[in-house]
């Protein structure tokens, strides 16, 4: 089996079968699993799971589910994507990402600007 790699950014269908994993054994949460829900598709990756455990309700993923997220908050994003494909649920995670890296250039721009407004009025003072 090849190595699962959570940090990818394109990585949403490992991210959701690492964090399955280590939930369906009961395992430790570790940087790892954590890195699952904060790669900025951290609420398909949630939907992704309920939407498994509500696949086999009697399986080791839901009868151990709610003892690493949140019920409600999980059933939330589960409602909010139930009505996507498998395929529209991974698109969703990309839409989450890519939100997310815009979101982030805008801050860097920003952050950019702030020096430079900050060093115009001692400037002008000169």
């Amino acid at each position: 089996m090849p190595r699962l790699d959570v940090y990818a950014l394109d990585g949403f269908t490992d991210r959701v079968a690492y964090a399955a994993s280590v939930i369906a054994r009961g395992g430790k949460s570790t940087r790892k699993f954590d890195a699952t829900a904060e790669m900025y598709d951290g609420e398909a990756v949630t939907a992704a799971l309920v939407r498994r455990a509500k696949a086999n309700p009697g399986g080791k993923l839901a009868l151990n589910l709610f003892k690493y997220i949140g019920e409600a908050a999980a059933n939330e994003r589960y409602e909010e994507t139930k009505h996507l494909s498998t395929r529209g649920l991974a698109e969703y995670a990309a839409q989450l990402r890519a939100d997310a890296e815009k979101a982030y250039a805008e801050q860097r721009a920003n952050w950019a600007d702030k020096p430079a407004q900050a060093e115009t009025p001692a400037v002008l003072a000169a």
